[in-house]
């Protein structure tokens, strides 16, 4: 995968994602180096109790690291996800139509998602109703290496 280069030109620009207008602050900054000290969550991601410290510090390749990253706070582009932050677009999943997507209805619970993951050989164990969110099932596994 590569990024394609714009059309227009211009210059690139740094954006930092901890703050709403994109611009880096010395207390968001703080917040960082404290969480990081810490083992905790980054300040503004929804008082999470994982160790964000923990994903780096596992032995995984980089693009899994991020997902976990993205992924227990709930940065996923699911629709529910999206319509949280004010996308125009219906929640419902699209392959089922059941259930909304959210990103733990997406990993183990839409039926027709499980046809998918089962070709691969890879069943959660899960059953349909269960209601587990990715942060809760990433704590589970980092006390269990633990």
């Amino acid at each position: 995968m590569s990024i394609p280069v714009s059309n227009v030109p211009r210059d690139d620009s740094y954006c930092w994602h901890l703050t709403k207008d994109g611009g880096y602050t010395v207390r968001s900054g703080y917040k960082v180096g404290i969480s990081m000290e810490e083992g905790s969550s980054i300040s503004g991601s929804r008082g999470m109790g994982f160790r964000l410290r923990k994903i780096w510090e596992l032995e995984l390749h980089s693009k899994i690291k991020i997902f976990i990253w993205k992924a227990c706070p709930e940065w996923l582009p699911t629709y529910v996800n999206l319509a949280r932050r004010k996308v125009p677009m219906r929640a419902q999943c699209h392959v089922c139509f059941i259930s909304y997507e959210s990103t733990a209805h997406v990993l183990w619970s839409c039926s027709g998602l499980k046809v998918v993951w089962s070709m691969f050989g890879f069943h959660c164990g899960w059953k349909s109703g269960d209601t587990v969110c990715f942060q809760d099932f990433f704590n589970g596994c980092v006390n269990r290496l633990d």
